[in-house]
């Protein structure tokens, strides 16, 4: 990873892009692909400071993600979270998500 990017999967790899997630789509990506991690950072990226790398694309069940094609910076980032998924509040975390 450069300094200063945010890590991709070996998924974001293969795809060409970063997989990004809406908020109310974030529990479901946690469960789906991050479920063995017992801590995570959750960074949140405003729509207008990501510009014309994001692409908005249906996935299987037509449901609308978030696609970076670039390498995203973390500065673009206005807010980090850390999640730890055996703290029984972490939900709180996440469905407080603006």
């Amino acid at each position: 990873m450069a300094a200063g990017h945010v890590g991709v999967s070996p998924l974001d790899q293969a795809d060409g892009f970063v997989h990004l997630s809406q908020a109310r789509q974030v529990q479901g990506t946690i469960d789906r692909f991050f479920s063995k991690n017992q801590q995570l950072h959750l960074f949140r990226f405003p729509v207008g400071a990501l510009g014309a790398d994001l692409k908005w694309e249906g996935d299987a069940k037509g449901e609308l993600f978030p696609h970076f094609y670039n390498h995203l910076l973390v500065t673009l980032s206005d807010q980090e979270y850390l999640i730890h998924r055996s703290d029984p509040d972490h939900m709180s975390t996440i469905g407080s998500l603006p």
